[in-house]
């Protein structure tokens, strides 16, 4: 972190709060759209599952062209 520190230009007290609160949005997005998706996925789980792994063959394709 240190380096990272050096090259923003903050010391690293400054750096600590910006990644636990970006851990901290981070973990609260995750439980809400799991709140959100488990209704959706009981009743389409063959959707949700397709859609899971279009995305990362849609990223891997995009990455190696």
């Amino acid at each position: 972190m240190l380096p990272l520190s050096i090259q923003v230009g903050t010391n690293l007290s400054q750096l600590s709060w910006i990644i636990a609160s970006r851990s901290f949005g981070y973990m609260i997005v995750v439980a809400f759209f799991g709140i959100i998706f488990q209704s959706i996925t009981k009743t389409h789980s063959e959707l949700m599952l397709a859609i899971g792994y279009l995305f990362p063959a849609a990223g891997i394709y995009y990455l190696i062209f």
